[in-house]
């Protein structure tokens, strides 16, 4: 099977939806789609449905429920986790000679505070949009027989929701009771 024919997302969907430099190459950000597939999207999706959509993408293409899944809920998510993960990859050139830094000229290169900062609020959206695709898997999970047959080594499909709800104080006791055996 062509990697190329398994991606998700394009190299330009990518450039469209992002700040993504057009002149990067779409070698570099296929190879990196391919990881953020396997590493972000088929926990959630599970193996059976993430092996089900390749199959599909690199066969006849997607249709129906398939196609909404990908092209509404997962595109966004694999946009987000790729320049995530882009952002490292592209500031260096790996060639037989070593490991290169890129200098354009009239540019200066970001420190690593801002290339974090890039990357935090990349990975915001990235989260955002996983949680949205878990959401929708959980309520539409009829229409994808194969989110319910892994087995084995296959990666069951995850609960992406962060949230964990908020402590309240409930029945412990503040500081200020233990202090002053009074209750505000």
């Amino acid at each position: 099977m062509s990697q190329s024919k398994s991606l998700f997302i394009s190299p330009d969907y990518l450039k469209e939806l992002t700040a993504l430099n057009a002149n990067v190459d779409d070698v570099v950000i296929r190879a990196n789609i391919l990881n953020v597939q396997r590493m972000y999207i088929e926990p959630v999706l599970g193996t059976d449905l993430y092996d089900a959509i390749v199959s599909k993408i690199s066969g006849a293409g997607l249709t129906g429920d398939y196609q909404t899944l990908v092209n509404k809920w997962c595109a966004s998510a694999v946009a987000w986790y790729t320049m995530v993960e882009l952002i490292p990859t592209i500031a260096v050139d790996i060639a037989r000679g070593g490991v290169y830094r890129g200098n354009a000229e009239n540019s200066s290169t970001a420190s690593i505070q801002e290339i974090n900062l890039l990357r935090d609020g990349y990975r915001n959206n990235a989260e955002r949009f996983t949680d949205r695709l878990g959401d929708y898997l959980c309520s539409n999970s009829n229409l994808f027989p194969e989110y319910s047959t892994n087995s084995n080594e296959d990666l069951r499909p995850q609960n992406t929701s962060a949230f964990n709800g908020i402590w309240l104080g409930g029945n412990d006791e503040t500081e200020y009771e233990k202090r002053t055996g009074q209750r505000y």
